[in-house]
């Protein structure tokens, strides 16, 4: 089961330039035991700024995310720093792009060995592991529309909570395309290939899904 809500603000500052602010939660429990239910917290705030020639916007984004997984005691902090344009060469097409850094702070809980009554027995504790990195954010979209068919594609890198109490970093390409049949009636098809890589200690496990 999943709640989501994801509430959000937009600001005129001057006639070219809007300060947009949202806020994110999302809540993913499990019925099997053998996943980790956890919760999400995001808020990022993004300044557009268009460009004389009215095609051209600049953005500059800050987002911040914390994930807590509490049934296992881990929890994750992460600070985004994006940069990006949209430009629209025509009024049938257009182009984002957007790139920057993830900061990453992951706390987990991991067995070690504790010798302090060593030889009369080795005892087995829970330890908390504290994690820094930081890993790549990149996103790429696209619009194209002719009288009566629409294409979209794009390709993403970022990260994700998993199931298994571990953060994981994903590559996203997604295309679409969609035709009017009639006035009333429209047919689509649309794809995605997606590939992750576990980015937490003690985790390197694959996915790929089609």
């Amino acid at each position: 089961q999943a709640i989501n809500a994801a509430p959000g603000l937009e600001f005129a500052l001057t006639e070219r330039a809007f300060l947009q602010w949202g806020y994110g939660f999302n809540r993913v429990t499990y019925q099997d035991p053998q996943y980790n239910d956890y919760s999400t917290h995001r808020t990022n705030m993004t300044l557009n700024y268009l460009l004389k020639n009215a095609k051209t916007t600049l953005t500059a984004t800050i987002l911040g995310r914390y994930t807590e997984y509490p049934s296992i005691g881990n929890f994750y902090r992460n600070i985004g720093l994006y940069a990006g344009l949209e430009h629209k060469f025509s009024e049938d097409w257009s182009l984002a792009l957007s790139g920057g850094a993830n900061f990453n702070w992951f706390s987990s809980q991991t067995a070690v060995l504790d010798f302090a009554f060593f030889p009369d027995f080795i005892q087995v504790r829970q330890a908390q592991e504290d994690t820094f990195t930081v890993s790549p954010f990149f996103q790429v979209a696209s619009n194209h529309r002719w009288p009566r068919t629409n294409l979209t594609f794009g390709y993403s890198i970022d990260q994700s909570p998993s199931a298994e109490g571990t953060i994981r970093q994903f590559h996203r390409g997604h295309a679409g395309i969609s035709r009017d049949l009639t006035e009333k009636l429209k047919a689509g098809l649309r794809g995605s290939l997606y590939y992750s890589t576990s980015t937490s200690p003690g985790s390197e496990d694959e996915n790929l899904v089609f």
